[in-house]
């Protein structure tokens, strides 16, 4: 079920750190922003959260020029979809316990 956002629309003037931090936040921003993920690939994320601290996270994605900003789900996602090994380990763990729990999320 994807979620549906409305606009928002901002008028006026900007002081310049302001602008600053909104070109920040703009370059973390997934926009669309992305749909709800499986159960399966919930419950992955949440394995990969309990067992890499985020710096580890953070440092993977370096490492891999991947950009290590934003919370430990999303650094996990992309460090996925990058292949990144340990991340993949847990991920086939995960498979196996959620398959084994009758595909329940804990």
């Amino acid at each position: 079920m994807a979620v549906e956002y409305a606009p928002i629309v901002i008028y006026g003037r900007f002081s310049q750190p302001l602008l600053n931090e909104l070109s920040e936040l703009l370059k973390v921003m997934e926009w669309p922003p992305p749909e709800e993920p499986s159960p399966q690939f919930s419950y992955i994320l949440i394995r990969i959260d309990e067992d890499i601290l985020l710096k580890d996270l953070q440092r993977a994605c370096r490492e891999l020029g991947l950009s290590p900003r934003g919370h430990k789900k999303i650094l996990a996602a992309r460090l996925l979809n990058a292949g990144y090994e340990p991340a993949v380990v847990i991920a086939e763990k995960a498979v196996e316990e959620f398959q084994q729990e009758g595909g329940a999320v804990m």
